[in-house]
């Protein structure tokens, strides 16, 4: 025989003890869960699945992988940018970008023929086509720079990597197939 008072304190007992095991035991369940999800990639819970598949919305080159394995990640919304899991690019389809100093960027328009050098590549120039001229300039070291952007026209198999300095060449004025008439001097 026990007091009244000490076998509500051990059933008190009992009880928190039970509810303590209870959430330890769901804990380990979406312990078990998360760890599906991470080496699966899906998890199979309480009667639904969850897929973790993620697909490109563009084909291409993958440049960058940022997160790693276990990060979590965060879906896009109304509210944020979500996380970039990897940076994709179309390496067919290269764009130049520059700068040109505000003293010459009235001589320039969009439509102008551009000779791009690659400072990895020797000997090789590649055509382009002045897409882009910023209508407004940003002060760099005390001179105004307006920014640039360029289509390359690239006929050849030359694989150019993204992120690589260049230099572009405008040409502002160009003439083909001209008569040359050869000036000599006639000694007697």
């Amino acid at each position: 025989m026990i007091s009244a008072n000490e076998f509500d304190n051990a059933q008190l007992s009992y009880n928190q003890s039970l509810q303590r095991y209870k959430q330890e035991q769901i804990s380990l369940n979406n312990a078990r869960q998360n760890y599906d999800i991470i080496k699966t990639g899906t998890t199979s819970g309480m009667g639904a699945a969850a897929n973790t598949e993620i697909r490109a919305t563009v084909s291409g080159m993958v440049l960058d992988v940022p997160v790693k394995t276990g990060n979590q990640v965060i879906e896009s919304n109304n509210f944020n940018d979500g996380t970039t899991i990897a940076t994709i690019a179309d390496v067919t389809n290269m764009i130049f970008e520059g700068k040109v100093d505000e003293s010459e960027v009235g001589k320039i328009k969009e439509d102008l023929a551009l000779e791009i050098t690659v400072g990895a590549i020797d000997n090789k120039k590649f055509d382009a086509t002045l897409d882009y001229i910023a209508p407004k300039g940003i002060d760099e070291n005390g001179a105004i720079q307006f920014e640039i952007k360029g289509t390359l026209n690239k006929k050849d198999a030359t694989f150019i990597r993204a992120g690589l300095s260049a230099n572009a060449s405008i040409i502002l004025a160009r003439a083909d197939s001209v008569i040359a008439i050869k000036r000599g001097i006639d000694t007697v």
